[in-house]
C-alpha cells in the first residue's frame, strides 16, 4: 500500500462505498458508477423505504455510511493495512454524522491512484479516471471484462497464485505485477486488493488499486547498478578503500581492506591508521600522507594515505525539509611498503657507508692520536733535560747540539703525525630524533651483534621531541655506546647476554638515552677514568685503545649533552642527556689535552 495521502482516502472511498451498498436490490452490475448510487438506496437489507422509515436517531439508517465505517473498524478484512485503519478511525470519529456518498465519488474520482471494484469473480465493475490514464482503458473497454485484461506474460504465475490465494482467504494482498495497457505498452503496478464482505462473511466485491511504479523502479535499478559498478570497481582496485561513518566505525570495506585485516591476524587496520594519522585529519582533507602501521605480531606496513571528508543526506523522514547531513571520512591507502623496504635498503647503505667512513677517519684520528700521545712523552723528556743541562752550565756543546738535533726532528715527526690527521667534516646542525639515530645504527650493527650471541631489547620512547644535533656524530655515539656494551657483555663476570637500550624523554624537555649491558660493571674507580682518552679496562680485550667511550664523551660535549656511567642491577649503564636548548658545537679535542713541549 502506498504511503500518500491521496491512495489512503481512496482506500478509504471504495471500501466505505462498498460496505456502504451493503445487499442492496440494485446489483453492482446494474449501478456500475458510484455516482449514479442514490443515498436513499443504499440500505443493509434491500429494502429502502423500509429502511428510511427506520432511520436512527440523528437521521443515521443501519446501512449508512457510519454504520458501514463501524462495521469495517470493528472487524476490518485481514491485511488491511494498519495506516488505513488509523485514518478511517479518525475520520469515524470526527464526522459526527452520515457523509454524503457523492463526497465519496468525488474523493475516489479525483485521487491520483487507479481504482478499480470487481465482483468476486474479479469481473470489472467500475474505474476511475486514473486507472484510465495509467492503463489507457475506458470504462467502456473494461466494463464486465476481467481484470486479466491487464495481465502480461512478465509476471510469474506464481505471483497470480499468491494473489488470489490471498484475497479469496479473505486478506488484503499487496504486491507488484507487471501489466499491459491499452496500446501494448508495459508498466510496472504495485497493487492492493482489498476484499469486501457481506453482512454473513462471504466475499461479494473486489477493490483494486494500484499505481505506475516503473520510473521509480528504473531509478531503483539504475542507482543499484551504479553501485553494483562502483563497488566492483572498488572490490578490485589495487588500492585498500574505507568509508567509515561519524562514530569512526567502518561502513564500507573493499577487498583489499579485508586483506589488510586478515594480513593484520585479523585487527581492525582502521583505528591504526586513524592513530598514525593523528591529528592531520583534524584539518581537513590530506593527501599523500605515508602512514606506518605495526600490529603486535604482524609485519609492519607503509602506505601512501589520503583522507577526505564526505557527507551523505540524512535519510529519515523528518530530515526531508533539512539540509543536514551525515558526516564520514574515505580512506585511500596505496601499499608502499616495498617501496619503503627498497629505500630504507637503500637508506641503510647509505648510512653505512658514511658511518664506515667516518669510523675509518676516527680509527686513523684514534691510531695517530696514539701515536702522538705516546711520542709526545719522551719528546717532553728530553725537552726537560735539555732545559736542565742548558741551565746548569758546563755542558759538552756536542750533547747539548746532539739532543737539540733529536728534539727538532721529533717535532717535525709529531708535526707530519699531526698533519696527517685526517679532518672530520662538521656536519650542519638540525633537528634529530635520537629514535631515527638508534635504528640507523642497529640496521648496520644488528647482524654483527647477533652473530655474537647478544639479544637486544629496544624500547624507544613512543612520543620523542627533536633534540638540535648533527646526525653523523650522533651515530657515532650511538655506535660507541652499543660497541663498549657488546664489549661489557663478552667480559667474564657477566650476568647475560643483553644489551638494553632505552629512549626517553624527560620533564624539562630534554631527551635521554640509556645504554644497559649484563657484563660484570664498573670496578672501583672505573666510572670516571672510562671516559680518559686511552684507558681500557678490559680483560678479554686487552689491545683495544680505549678510546671508544672518550670519543663518545667528546660527541656528546659537540652535542651539548652530558654523559655518565653507573652501576645498575649487576651491569653497567651509561645514560646520555640531551639538552633541547640551542648546543655550542665548538669542538674539544681530547689529543690535545697533554700541552706541547
Amino acid at each position: 500500500m502506498a504511503g500518500d495521502g491521496g491512495e489512503l482516502l481512496a482506500a478509504f472511498g471504495m471500501t466505505l462505498a462498498l460496505f456502504s451498498w451493503g445487499e442492496s436490490t440494485r446489483s453492482m452490475c446494474d449501478a456500475p458508477m458510484i455516482g449514479s448510487v442514490r443515498r436513499g438506496d443504499v440500505v443493509a437489507d434491500g429494502k429502502g423505504a423500509e429502511a428510511q422509515s427506520r432511520a436512527q436517531p440523528g437521521g443515521t439508517t443501519p446501512g449508512s455510511a457510519t454504520v458501514q465505517l463501524s462495521r469495517l473498524l470493528d472487524a476490518p478484512p485481514e491485511g488491511t493495512p494498519a495506516a488505513v485503519l488509523a485514518l478511517l478511525g479518525d475520520i469515524n470519529r470526527d464526522i459526527g454524522g452520515d457523509v454524503p456518498l457523492e463526497v465519496f465519488r468525488r474523493v475516489v474520482e479525483n485521487v491520483p491512484t487507479a481504482i478499480s471494484v470487481t465482483d468476486a469473480h474479479a469481473n470489472i465493475l467500475y474505474v476511475n479516471p486514473a486507472f484510465v490514464n495509467v492503463s489507457g482503458y475506458a470504462l467502456a473497454d473494461v466494463m464486465g471484462k476481467n481484470e486479466s485484461i491487464l495481465s502480461y506474460k512478465a509476471t510469474p504465475q506464481t505471483v497470480y497464485r499468491d494473489l488470489w490465494s490471498t484475497i479469496t482467504e479473505g486478506r488484503t494482498w499487496t504486491g507488484r505485477l507487471v501489466n499491459k495497457r491499452k496500446d501494448g505498452g508495459r508498466y510496472l503496478a504495485e497493487l492492493t486488493v482489498v476484499p469486501v464482505r457481506r453482512e454473513d462473511g462471504a466475499i461479494s466485491h473486489y477493490l483494486g488499486m494500484h499505481r505506475d511504479v516503473s520510473e521509480m523502479h528504473s531509478l531503483s535499478r539504475k542507482v543499484r547498478n551504479q553501485g553494483a559498478l562502483i563497488e566492483s570497481a572498488l572490490a578490485h582496485a589495487p588500492v585498500v578503500v574505507v568509508l567509515l561513518d561519524g562514530a569512526f566505525e567502518v561502513a564500507f570495506a573493499n577487498a583489499a581492506y579485508r586483506n589488510l585485516q586478515r594480513d593484520c591476524g585479523d585487527v581492525a587496520p582502521a583505528p591504526l591508521i586513524l592513530n598514525a594519522l593523528g591529528d592531520l585529519i583534524k584539518g581537513g582533507d590530506v593527501g599523500g600522507v605515508e602512514v606506518h602501521i605495526a600490529p603486535e605480531g604482524c609485519e609492519p606496513r607503509w602506505f601512501s594515505c589520503s583522507a577526505s571528508w564526505v557527507g551523505a543526506l540524512d535519510e529519515k523522514a523528518e530530515s526531508y525539509f533539512l539540509a543536514s547531513a551525515d558526516t564520514g571520512l574515505l580512506l585511500v591507502l596505496s601499499d608502499i611498503t616495498a617501496q619503503r623496504r627498497q629505500y630504507e635498503q637503500v637508506r641503510t647503505g647509505a648510512v653505512r657507508a658514511l658511518m664506515a667512513e667516518r669510523q675509518t677517519a676516527e680509527s686513523v684520528r684514534e691510531i695517530l692520536s696514539g701515536a702522538i700521545y705516546q711520542f709526545q712523552g719522551p719528546l717532553n723528556v728530553m725537552a726537560a733535560a735539555a732545559n736542565m743541562l742548558e741551565r746548569q752550565g758546563g755542558a759538552d756543546a756536542g750533547v747539548l747540539a746532539t739532543l737539540g738535533d733529536v728534539l727538532g726532528a721529533g717535532r717535525d715527526a709529531l708535526a707530519r703525525l699531526k698533519a696527517a690527521m685526517p679532518d672530520i667534516e662538521d656536519e650542519p646542525e638540525m633537528p634529530v630524533n635520537l629514535n631515527e639515530i638508534i635504528r640507523d645504527v642497529l640496521d648496520v650493527s644488528i647482524e654483527t651483534i647477533i652473530k655474537e650471541g647478544i639479544s637486544v631489547d629496544w624500547r624507544p620512547a613512543r612520543v620523542l621531541p627533536n633534540v638540535p644535533g648533527r646526525p653523523n656524530g650522533l651515530r657515532l655515539l650511538v655506535r660507541h655506546l652499543l660497541d663498549n656494551a657488546v664489549l661489557a657483555v663478552k667480559e667474564p663476570g657477566g650476568s647475560g647476554r643483553e644489551v638494553r637500550i632505552v629512549t626517553r624523554a624527560l620533564s624539562d624537555g630534554s631527551v635521554a638515552l640509556e645504554i644497559k649491558d649484563s657484563g660484570p660493571g664498573f670496578a672501583e674507580g672505573q666510572r670516571i677514568k672510562a671516559f680518559e682518552a686511552f684507558y681500557s679496562g678490559w680483560v678479554r680485550t686487552r689491545r683495544r685503545s680505549g678510546i671508544g667511550l672518550a670519543l663518545a664523551r667528546q660527541v656528546v660535549s659537540d652535542q651539548g649533552g652530558s654523559i655518565e656511567a653507573v652501576d645498575d642491577d649487576g651491569g653497567a649503564l651509561v645514560r646520555t642527556v640531551f639538552s633541547p636548548a640551542r648546543a655550542s658545537f665548538e669542538r674539544t679535542s681530547f689529543e690535545n689535552e697533554r700541552a706541547e713541549p
